[in-house]
């Protein structure tokens, strides 16, 4: 157990010396060659469909190709909502309606979620193979360690992301900034005066819309009002609201 726990810690580091998405490919890589399995799938939830997944990396017996899947019937559904799930024998017998286990002859199962800083679940880590899983409870455990490590990263990564698509001008600026999504409206992109002001986090506000800040608006309304943006009829819109705090408190703005 010891043993095994460290090799997993040295292949972390060694991973850790690659970071941003270079480290995905690598890290599930080291962790195959840590069980001696055939596939490992490191994975993210759609954005826009919670029901599926997309994977970020994927290895069998060398690198994949990255691919999207539903996770319905699948024992990945179950790591998104039970947590971390070990199968060792007949998978493909415990989900028989999951045809790519059918497909590509998986006998056993692990995987672990990855979950934000604040516990939101952004995707799984899961190792399968041909063969049945000596010891899985100790390869649950071996996997929960590298999905922690590869939670981390994702996170960074999108923060990184956020930071470079918005520029340090716009993530400082006193001003609140905006960016949502023209078909979901949803929130991609919400700096730091914004953040703060609200109370709410970047995760948070990604599943929020402009008319959950602005109660004078409802979700019609507010189509309507943009809708000569989308359109391309008017370059920019200005009008006066106010926004809802997480908290529930009021305040003017002035937005343009």
């Amino acid at each position: 157990r010891d043993s095994g726990f460290g090799l997993a810690q040295r292949k972390l580091v060694e991973c850790s010396r690659v970071v941003g998405e270079a480290f995905f490919p690598v890290m599930v890589q080291a962790l195959a060659q840590t069980l001696s399995v055939r596939w490992v799938l490191l994975c993210t939830l759609h954005p826009l469909n919670p029901r599926r997944a997309r994977t970020v990396a994927v290895w069998d017996d060398g690198p994949g190709q990255n691919f999207e899947y539903d996770l319905k019937d699948t024992p990945c559904a179950d790591i998104i909502t039970q947590g971390t799930c070990f199968y060792p024998d007949h998978i493909t017998e415990l989900f028989p309606r999951d045809i790519m286990l059918q497909e590509i002859g998986a006998v056993s199962y692990v995987g672990a979620p990855l979950r934000s800083a604040s516990g939101k679940a952004l995707g799984l880590l899961a190792v399968l193979d041909t063969k049945p899983m000596q010891n899985s409870e100790l390869a649950a455990e071996m996997v929960e360690v590298f999905a922690g490590r590869a939670a981390a990263e994702v996170e960074r990564v999108a923060a990184t992301s956020i930071n470079e698509r918005l520029g340090r001008v716009v993530e400082d600026s006193v001003s609140e900034v905006y960016v949502f999504n023209a078909d979901t409206y949803r929130f991609e992109l919400v700096n730091r005066g914004a953040r703060e002001n609200l109370g709410y986090t970047m995760d948070e506000l990604r599943g929020l819309t402009p008319w959950d800040l602005k109660p004078d608006f409802t979700a019609e309304q507010f189509a309507k009002m943009v809708e000569p943006l989308r359109s391309g009829e008017q370059p920019f819109l200005t009008f006066e609201t106010v926004h809802k705090r997480k908290d529930g408190t009021l305040y003017d703005v002035a937005v343009r």
